[in-house]
Order: structure tokens, then sequence, then C-alpha cells
């Protein structure tokens, strides 16, 4: 885990879009998507509720780490 993956979580959280975080960040949308996804790994568990057709729903356990992340 690094602080660049977590930035990308945060802003994930408050966009609520893969594609607007990597606009913001000026990488490809996989980035993201694979950072996410790395976490995800590490920590053991989903940040969040995978749906393609929605925008990403946290969790609860999803949140509560974001909020000690902060």
């Amino acid at each position: 885990m690094n602080i660049k993956e977590l930035r990308y979580y945060h802003d994930l959280v408050i966009q609520k879009n893969f594609s607007k975080v990597a606009t913001h960040f000026g990488v490809a949308q996989p980035t993201i998507t694979m950072a996410i996804q790395r976490l995800e790994r590490e920590l053991g568990a989903p940040l969040f509720i995978h749906n393609w057709r929605e925008y990403p729903h946290f969790d609860k356990w999803g949140m509560n780490r974001l909020l000690k992340a902060r």
C-alpha cells in the first residue's frame, strides 16, 4: 500500500467515477482499477461493492478504512 493508492481511493470515494479520478491524476483508467485491486488484495477485503453498471458503492468496511487512512 502506498500513498498514491490511498489518494486514488480517497478521490474515488468522492468522485464515484473511475474515469474522473484517472483524469484528475493524469493516468489511464486501468491504472486506477489496478491500484484499487492491489489495495483490496493487501487488505484482504473489498473496499466497495463492485457493480460495473453503476458508480462504486462503498461498503461499511471500506469506508472505515478510508477514515483511518485520512
